[in-house]
């Protein structure tokens, strides 16, 4: 009988190994999937700063900046809509791998959550491309509807219409890294062309304060006892927006201000740069009405990098700048881009 159940469960370990490759194989060509898949090919141990949010997140915080700046190595799990229900597990994948001292989170994750349907592509942006273990299961179990759990776990149900399709520049999509600036990505427009104006107006209703619901805060607890038990240094951001997901910058201020009561209580550091005034960030460092353009990113990084650098000294301590030589060329190649969008932003 013994025997018969270790040959059960063996075979259920090689059919579940398995099953992970073909995920890893038939994964489409998505921000989120090139994420993981260029994460889990970093040598162990060298990113000692990890930023987790939303797209906000991932067009916000330019990498080689806090690189360059506090002599470490960064990286994003930023990835599209990623709400906080899917961070915790985003930061408990990334700690199989990784140790991290520092670990920012975007807080356009702490938006409300609308329906299963309307968050379902968030979703999968954050959790398709993690390998198919405990951690991803538990992910899939508290944030997708019940119905549709296999299509998170086995993407070929999900997928049957892309992989029927597929041909071999496709496949060696899997095998291609289409991921550069340490998971940060250039945006180079702006709709808005007046300098000085104000990407947020304070009213009545922004210093409102919506409190968050109890699931919530259990999932907050868990990040800040993930971080703390590992020693790892926690920040929250908030970057400016119009609107976002049907979410308006009111209804997100709301949340925050709830947020940061919650904050408070666990000392736990919060920058909210809509307060940020001296540092210029106005409508014309908007890329669209929900994202920062090359240029307010390069705003709040520098800001950002040089506030921790004079804040949390003690925790620098003893890093190794591994991806130094990475960093110097992708961070010319951005400042490089940064000046002709600026150009081109003042002959307009």
């Amino acid at each position: 009988m013994r025997k018969k159940i270790i040959k059960i469960t063996i075979l259920l370990l090689i059919l579940l190994v398995g099953l992970g490759c073909l995920n890893n194989l038939f994964l489409p060509e998505e921000r989120g999937n090139d994420i993981w898949k260029s994460f889990y090919g970093l040598p162990k141990d060298t990113i000692d700063m990890v930023f987790i949010g939303s797209s906000h997140c991932w067009v916000g915080f330019v990498p080689m900046i806090f690189n360059k700046t506090l002599k470490l190595d960064s990286y994003h799990l930023g990835m599209s809509g990623t709400s906080i229900e899917q961070v915790y597990f985003i930061l408990v994948e990334a700690l199989k791998t990784q140790k991290p001292k520092f670990v920012v989170i975007e807080l356009f994750s702490i938006r409300p959550i609308r329906n299963s349907v309307e968050e379902a592509p968030m979703i999968h942006s954050s959790l398709d491309g993690m390998k198919l273990n405990k951690n991803k299961f538990k992910a899939v179990k508290l944030n997708a509807d019940q119905n549709s759990r296999l299509d998170y776990l086995f993407l070929l149900t999900k997928n049957h219409t892309y992989w029927k399709d597929i041909d071999m520049s496709t496949l060696l999509h899997s095998r291609t890294n289409n991921i550069n600036y340490f998971g940060y990505k250039n945006q180079l427009l702006t709709p808005y062309k007046t300098k000085g104006e104000k990407i947020i107006i304070d009213s009545t209703e922004l210093r409102e304060i919506k409190s968050l619901p109890q699931s919530r805060i259990d999932i907050l607890d868990d990040i800040e006892k993930l971080c703390s038990n590992n020693d790892i240094e926690l920040i929250y951001v908030n970057i400016p927006f119009i609107t976002q997901l049907k979410v308006s910058q009111v209804e997100l201020a709301q949340y925050v201000n709830g947020f940061v009561n919650y904050a408070k209580e666990k000392d736990i550091e919060i920058l909210e740069y809509r307060f940020f005034d001296d540092i210029g960030l106005d409508k014309t460092h908007l890329t669209d009405d929900g994202h920062t353009n090359i240029e307010g990113a390069y705003l709040v990084s520098t800001h950002l990098a040089n506030y921790i650098g004079d804040n949390y000294s003690e925790s620098l301590k003893g890093i190794n700048y591994d991806l130094k030589a990475d960093t110097e060329q992708k961070l010319a190649e951005y400042l490089s881009e940064l000046a002709e969008f600026k150009e081109n932003s003042e002959n307009h």
